[in-house]
């Protein structure tokens, strides 16, 4: 677990833009405009923002009730209450299935050295980004695994070697098929990314990877919420409610929402 200073630190060693302003460790995302480094800690309307050199466009963060909000946030969620007690009964029995035939296929254990496995993982980022290419479009080139190999490997050894976070690998006769990365701050965990080789899908290795992160988290009692991304695509919140997640509106608070509005219908002409 990273407290948010530690996660601070390690933000700005990736390059992030973080100043300390109110009390509040905040990055900004755009010029002029700041949002907390890590957004998934609330704290009341009007108690801090950012310096006013970053936030000439505005600024934004959660707020602990909808009273002071003035949007919301549309995330996948997993509270502590469904936490606890959390196992393959948990499940919808075809999910249950599927994880059952993906715990015995694979084996599911923490990366614990990246060497081993770095082309193995470059193996799996080429292959779902094909896949994903033939379908909505893949949020990262193929370009930046093949032409661009060096330098995205040394950008997963930068990444590797921050503390206390996590790289889980679904491996099956010894091959890497499919990894998924999570940290957690404070209360909060955050599944960052998941990736798979196109051959993962004849073992589950997804499904076996989820349940063994989530199980992983139930044991902790710090974990209070579980964070896995926006809630942007049906298909892929119908997959993440099936290992019950939940779209929740969190409340949040922006300055100048009406200049941020005219910007995003501006940028839509």
């Amino acid at each position: 677990m990273l407290t948010v200073p530690e996660f601070v630190e390690q933000q700005r060693a990736l390059g992030r833009r973080i100043h300390a302003h109110d009390g509040v460790f905040w990055e900004e995302a755009a010029p002029g405009y700041s949002r907390p480094a890590f957004v998934y800690l609330p704290f009341e309307r009007g108690s801090a923002r950012p310096a006013l050199r970053h936030r000439w466009l505005g600024y934004s963060h959660q707020v602990p009730d909808a009273a002071q909000s003035n949007r919301t946030l549309p995330v996948m969620a997993l509270e502590r209450p469904a936490l606890d007690g959390f196992g393959l009964a948990s499940l919808p029995q075809k999910k249950r299935n599927r994880v059952r035939r993906a715990l015995k296929h694979c084996e599911i254990r923490r990366i614990e050295e990246l060497d081993p496995w770095l082309e193995q993982m470059r193996a799996i980022n080429i292959s779902q980004s094909e896949r994903q290419a033939l379908k909505a479009g893949a949020p990262v080139s193929v370009r930046r695994y093949v032409d661009e190999a060096d330098d995205w490997r040394a950008q997963i050894r930068r990444e590797f070697a921050l503390a206390e976070r996590e790289w889980w690998g679904a491996f099956v006769e010894g091959e890497l098929l499919a990894y998924l990365r999570s940290y957690q701050v404070e209360s909060v965990r955050i599944i960052q990314q998941t990736k798979a080789h196109t051959g993962a899908f004849a073992h589950n290795a997804v499904d076996g990877l989820n349940y063994a992160v989530l199980e992983h988290a139930a044991a902790d009692p710090v974990c209070r919420r579980i964070i896995r991304g926006e809630a942007l695509h049906a298909s892929l919140n119908q997959y993440k409610e099936q290992f019950l997640f939940q779209v929740v509106e969190l409340p949040y608070y922006t300055s100048r929402l009406w200049l941020q509005n005219l910007a995003r219908r501006w940028l839509k002409r």
